[in-house]
């Protein structure tokens, strides 16, 4: 279906212009920021490991005409000018200087899918003054020392070793293929990104999301404290990995509930609201993450009222 649309809309898939504006965020670099509506609190969003702005584009077309809300593309991927040192200290650093250049004003509501959930977490604990409130969807634990599990281990092992040998082989030729987005998108938005996906520069910046320096660290309860509201938003159909038994997959499950009950414990005005759907929370259901963000604002609004 893309091949053909792309066929049949050749010079749009060849262009494949940002759909937001580029930022000019100092040294030379830009990232790509796609902000609609109007309002405030601006609500910034930030996506999972390798994934660019796109996942979040169901949230905010259901947004646009009640609140202001803002996704953008990490250094390296989709249009933004890659980082010559990738760490998620970095991140935090590049999204600070983004939201300041673009003029997006303080305090903000931070959304985070999956690894977003901890870079989320992380601007908060490095800018507690530019922050709301947060809502972490089906977020990663990376701060609570949690025993690696083992069976998920040996998944992404797999994986890393046969990407590595892809990427080898890219490198070698310098013919790089183009990505696979979901299928919850709208097919002209796919098409865009399909257009632009054959490049170097975000096909690195997905394998060296695989090993961030520091996205993993040691945390005492007190350092990871948060005193604004949050919302852990935790999905309950994830798909069962066919290597995987019964008896593992339920044991993962259980293990992932533990960590996000301890996310959601280190507000004191935390909570847990549950999503009947896969880790891809606001692809397979974006009302319930259009739902919480309408809630939250409310009620940091209301607090803000004089």
């Amino acid at each position: 279906m893309l091949i053909q649309f792309c066929i049949l809309h050749f010079a749009f898939c060849i262009s494949a212009q940002p759909t937001g504006r580029l930022v000019d965020i100092g040294n030379n670099r830009h990232l790509h920021l796609v902000c609609v509506g109007t309002g405030s609190p601006t609500v910034v969003m930030e996506s999972g490991a390798a994934e660019g702005f796109y996942p979040w584009w169901l949230v905010q077309t259901r947004l646009r005409n009640e609140i202001r809300t803002c996704s953008y593309d990490r250094a390296g991927f989709g249009w933004s000018d890659p980082t010559p040192s990738r760490s998620v200290s970095g991140y935090v650093d590049d999204l600070h200087a983004l939201l300041a250049a673009a003029g997006e004003k303080p305090p903000f509501i931070l959304v985070g899918h999956s690894m977003g959930g901890a870079l989320v977490q992380r601007y908060y604990w490095r800018y507690p003054n530019d922050v709301a409130a947060i809502i972490a969807v089906d977020p990663q634990n990376a701060e609570a020392s949690f025993a690696p599990s083992p069976e998920m281990l040996e998944v992404v092992k797999a994986h890393r070793t046969r990407r590595t040998k892809e990427m080898e082989q890219w490198r070698a030729t310098n013919k790089w293929p183009a990505q696979e987005f979901p299928s919850q998108l709208p097919p002209d938005l796919r098409a865009k990104l399909v257009a632009a996906s054959a490049s170097r520069n975000w096909w690195e910046a997905r394998f060296a999301e695989g090993a961030l320096p520091d996205l993993d660290v040691a945390m005492t309860p007190e350092e990871r404290r948060i005193n604004v509201p949050l919302v852990v938003i935790t999905a309950t159909k994830w798909q069962k990995p066919d290597i995987w038994s019964d008896e593992v997959f339920a044991r993962y499950q259980k293990r992932w509930r533990a960590m996000t009950e301890e996310i959601a414990s280190r507000s004191k005005d935390g909570k847990i609201v549950e999503a009947a759907t896969s880790h891809s929370v606001q692809l397979d259901d974006p009302d319930v993450v259009a739902n919480e963000i309408r809630r939250i604002r409310m009620r940091v609004a209301v607090k803000e009222t004089p």
